[in-house]
């Protein structure tokens, strides 16, 4: 986990409880409206972070495409995702974990991520 200090304590997921499922999984889709109406972020941090949530698996919540293929379906330039996925972190939408040599990095939306931990720790 790449580490910048104290992080904002900006989120936008505040107000959209109503984006959990009756399991208390968060919805793809409405996680796709949180992010859309959030207007802390600017228009290429939401399409980047939409294009990485196209790729979140619904079972751990973790989404791991690569930034070539980030950069192809987002049309910008892989610099341009690399410094926008920063931003992102920054602003606590998403956690990157980076990828073993060969292997694409792990993002994790922060509402996704006690669900994650929990897994990781005591199995599915």
């Amino acid at each position: 986990r790449h580490s910048r200090g104290p992080r904002p304590s900006h989120s936008p997921w505040r107000g959209y409880q109503m984006a959990l499922t009756s399991n208390g999984k968060l919805d793809q889709f409405k996680m796709q409206w949180a992010i859309a109406d959030d207007d802390q972020l600017t228009s290429t941090e939401k399409a980047i972070a939409l294009v990485i949530l196209m790729h979140r698996n619904a079972t751990v919540g973790d989404c791991r495409p690569s930034l070539s293929t980030i950069a192809r379906r987002s049309s910008f330039s892989q610099r341009t995702v690399e410094r926008t996925i920063l931003k992102l972190e920054n602003k606590s939408v998403l956690t990157v974990t980076s990828g073993r040599q060969g292997y694409s990095n792990r993002y994790v939306f922060e509402e996704d991520r006690e669900d994650l931990d929990y897994l990781e720790h005591f199995g599915k």
